[in-house]
């Protein structure tokens, strides 16, 4: 679709919108960045009367300009380039994060510009979040628009399920980043939030403050909030937090949260120590604790839910083919079909052409899309995201060829051992000698896990025959 197929005037009344649009959302996140500085008792020793700085005003202005001018030349008003780019809802916090630090060093270097760093902060923050609901709302509206003026948009990425749609279409090394970032910003926002949340409640609620409400934030404390964010951050990454081939259910995703969580609490302590500045209170840390934890899961969890909606509304659901052709694979198309979660659907199945031309019954109960010679053009053919191996279909041999044919594909591989009757939970991958192993959990108690498992047993049988007595 080129440019002729949209007027000037269309163009030009697009870009005014969103140009009215940006400028009131950017407008309105400075007000209320400055309320929540100036009005709110957790930022502000002293309340400010009810008028706004006029130097706030000015500021307010600079950076709405200039986000402006950014937003123009990155090519953000222009129906084309704007709705044409997969990174266009990560263009927007990228500029006005550029902005908000342009304000902030210009601050520091020219004699009389200055302001709150709370505020700026405020400022960046809530503008990422108006500005980027704003144009997804207003893609919307504009999307309804085309669709009811017979104006064709097909290919361009307007609102949320465009942009999954394009997503998807991208490389898994692409997909892995951005997935990654998502929830690296994610975490950054919702661990700041429990850190100020807790020390709200610690110092400014009467059933915590000892001696007197402070509505201040202490030095140390913000300190501690930097330290707290980063190390989460890197204690996640070493966790497999943020990899999009270690996050799906069975592998231990939330219990990988709740050991980083703990391990981060350590690693406050013990900056405390090592920085000489061990004051803060235990009952802050036990409150920073409960809602790290809190924030993380619950937001962890909307996103997958979120994620998987919208994958499976906007059709977008990962490609996949399934290797070898018998019970087992059967049994994964049904488990497909009934319990995935992103809607997936087993596009066909490959196999050995002389197993295929064997057995003619194959054709009427499967959907084949070739033999394995084939399978480098069916995977290119049919856009194949995913590749499953029904490993009880061939011998180990074989399975290395197949693995060798997937050899340089940006593809994920996933090798089905037979075990539908084991739990993922009974199951650890070890490495003996060398060798990997898979350990099944052993079925009971056993050892010191009966003697505990008796000991509640007759204990709470004690207390509930003494309470029904």
């Amino acid at each position: 679709m080129n440019d002729r197929k949209y007027t000037l005037r269309l163009k030009v009344f697009n870009g005014f919108m969103l140009f009215i649009v940006d400028s009131i959302l950017i407008l309105l996140s400075c007000f209320i960045a400055y309320y929540l500085r100036f009005y709110t008792e957790i930022f502000s020793m002293v309340l400010f009367s009810g008028t706004i700085n006029s130097n706030y005003v000015l500021y307010s202005l600079i950076i709405t300009v200039s986000s402006i001018i950014l937003f123009a030349i990155f090519g953000l008003y222009d129906i084309n380039r704007a709705y044409r780019n997969l990174y266009y809802y990560l263009k927007i916090p990228a500029i006005i994060l550029v902005v908000v630090l342009i304000t902030y060093f210009s601050a520091r270097i020219i004699d009389g510009f200055y302001f709150s760093r709370l505020w700026i902060g405020f400022v960046c923050v809530i503008g990422i979040i108006t500005v980027s609901i704003g144009r997804f709302l207003y893609g919307k509206l504009i999307k309804l628009f085309f669709r009811r003026a017979g104006i064709p948009y097909e290919g361009l990425i307007i609102d949320f399920l465009d942009y999954i749609r394009a997503f998807n279409e991208n490389s898994r090394v692409k997909k892995k980043v951005i997935y990654g970032i998502v929830l690296v910003a994610n975490d950054i926002f919702f661990l700041g939030a429990a850190f100020y949340l807790s020390y709200y409640i610690r110092f400014n609620i009467d059933a915590f403050e000892e001696d007197q409400v402070i509505y201040f934030i202490e030095k140390n404390y913000l300190f501690y909030s930097v330290i707290f964010i980063i190390s989460a951050i890197l204690i996640f990454s070493i966790f497999r937090l943020y990899n999009w081939d270690n996050i799906y259910r069975g592998s231990g995703y939330y219990s990988r949260i709740v050991k980083g969580i703990i391990i981060n609490i350590i690693v406050i302590i013990l900056a405390g120590y090592i920085f000489d500045l061990f004051t803060f209170s235990r009952k802050w840390i036990l409150l920073l604790f409960i809602f790290s934890m809190l924030f993380i899961y619950a937001s962890r969890i909307i996103i997958d839910f979120v994620g998987f909606r919208l994958i499976k509304k906007a059709g977008a659901s990962p490609a996949t083919i399934i290797v070898g052709i018998g019970e087992n694979s059967k049994r994964i198309e049904d488990s497909f079909s009934k319990y995935s979660l992103e809607d997936d659907e087993i596009l066909g199945y490959v196999d050995n052409k002389q197993r295929i031309d064997a057995d003619k019954d194959y054709s009427k109960y499967f959907n084949i899309l070739g033999g394995l010679n084939d399978l480098k053009k069916i995977i290119y053919k049919y856009k194949v995201q995913r590749v499953i191996i029904s490993g009880p279909e061939y011998k180990y041999f074989e399975i290395l060829d197949i693995l060798e044919k997937l050899k340089g594909i940006d593809i994920s591989v996933l090798v089905f051992p037979g075990f539908f009757e084991f739990s993922v939970k009974r199951m650890n991958m070890r490495e003996i000698a060398g060798i990997p192993l898979m350990q099944v959990t052993n079925i009971g108690f056993f050892g010191i896990n009966l003697f505990i498992k008796n000991v509640i047993d007759y204990v709470l049988g004690s207390i509930l025959f003494i309470f029904f007595i």
